[in-house]
């Protein structure tokens, strides 16, 4: 009774752990990046733009499907939750020895390739950083996540979308076109979001190897929740200037210079890389400011740190989070105005729409079935 009773536990414990890595920010953080994004977006089109005021009308319904991914889809059937849960991160151990942007795998193929190929050279120097990953098997993918994959196909379905808007016969199909890039760009955010957060962008994505179990739920969600109201303000403020925005085409352009502003994927990894260097900023903080008592495991068995009330250390955390948040919507502001601007640059002045979708089918990750 008690060994089956240890079994349940440790299967219940996995699902948990696989779960939180899937998450990220929360609802009010995801949020936030849609808000601050639109708004962002709407600034750099300049109010004679027609598709400024459409997502400022829509901004809320867009923070609504920023959510979507892990809310309705995790609660349709658990052959979608298998297939979202991978598309959330991209644990950057797996794919690359050295994290530099020119080294980063840029089709689903070829990131199973990198997995492999890294852990065999991993094993052969005994390095352990493998241990837990079937590299030849779909557990790699997995493991590894495809989040850059997850932004490029969304981006590109939103560019579509508003290309289908411009050469629409009719009002009713031009509607129906410009609901599609909402509800593409909106599910974009989530996304963006998740690779603006550090945790997301590491095998060790929930604090056991350095004694900080917990930190994952604890970081996006709980101190964000504990943020006063003027949390929004502050990440929209942060983000005026555009300063990590312009750091990360920057990088971009020393790979491609010729496409640098409208490469999705290329920016999806820039964004990851930069979350992954802020990685010990974010551990060193915890450690400094929030953990009482360290993370342990043992018999399989995952015990989380035991840490202050987020209320207490809300404000120390609050500028790594403004300016996590800031470059979320920062990212995503710009792929939404690179979609519009690949798709024609419609012009949208007659467009009206009440359609609001509260829960719209779950988008499939084209590359996993697409042979590349």
């Amino acid at each position: 009774m008690f060994h089956g009773m240890s079994v349940l536990r440790s299967i219940f414990i996995a699902a948990l752990c696989l779960s939180t890595h899937a998450y990220a920010w929360g609802e009010r953080g995801h949020h936030s990046v849609a808000i601050v994004a639109a708004r962002l977006s709407a600034q750099e089109l300049g109010p004679d733009v027609s598709l400024s005021r459409i997502l400022i009308d829509k901004e809320f319904m867009l923070a609504h499907l920023a959510n979507v991914p892990d809310i309705v889809w995790r609660s349709i059937d658990q052959a979608t939750t298998d297939i979202n849960v991978s598309t959330h991160f991209i644990d950057i151990e797996y794919v690359a020895a050295a994290p530099k942007l020119d080294l980063l795998p840029r089709t689903f193929s070829a990131t199973q390739s990198a997995v492999r190929e890294r852990c065999k050279l991993a094993t052969m120097a005994k390095d352990t950083i493998c241990s837990d990953v079937a590299a030849n098997g779909s557990d790699a993918i997995a493991k590894t996540g495809t989040a850059p994959l997850r932004v490029q196909q969304l981006q590109q379905m939103m560019a579509a979308a508003f290309l289908r808007a411009g050469q629409a016969k009719d009002t009713k199909a031009k509607i129906e076109a410009v609901n599609d890039a909402l509800i593409a760009g909106g599910i974009l955010a989530h996304f963006i979001g998740d690779l603006a957060q550090p945790l997301h962008t590491t095998r060790d994505y929930d604090g056991f190897e350095t004694g900080q179990g917990g930190l994952h739920a604890y970081f996006e969600s709980d101190l964000v929740q504990a943020q006063d109201l003027s949390l929004l303000d502050s990440v929209y403020r942060a983000a005026l200037p555009r300063r990590e925005l312009k750091v990360l085409l920057s990088s971009i352009a020393k790979v491609d210079r010729e496409r640098a502003e409208t490469l999705p994927m290329e920016l999806a990894y820039a964004e990851a890389l930069d979350s992954h260097a802020k990685l010990e900023r974010l551990r060193a903080m915890d450690k400094k400011t929030a953990l009482k008592r360290a993370s342990s495991g043992e018999h399989g068995m995952k015990i989380p740190a035991v840490r202050e009330l987020p209320a207490k250390v809300a404000a120390s955390f609050r500028p790594f989070i403004v300016q996590r948040l800031s470059l979320g919507a920062q990212t995503l502001a710009h792929l939404w105005v690179a979609a519009y601007k690949q798709g024609g640059s419609p012009n949208l002045k007659d467009f009206k729409s009440y359609y609001y979708p509260v829960a719209p089918t779950f988008i499939a990750p084209a590359y996993l079935t697409v042979s590349h």
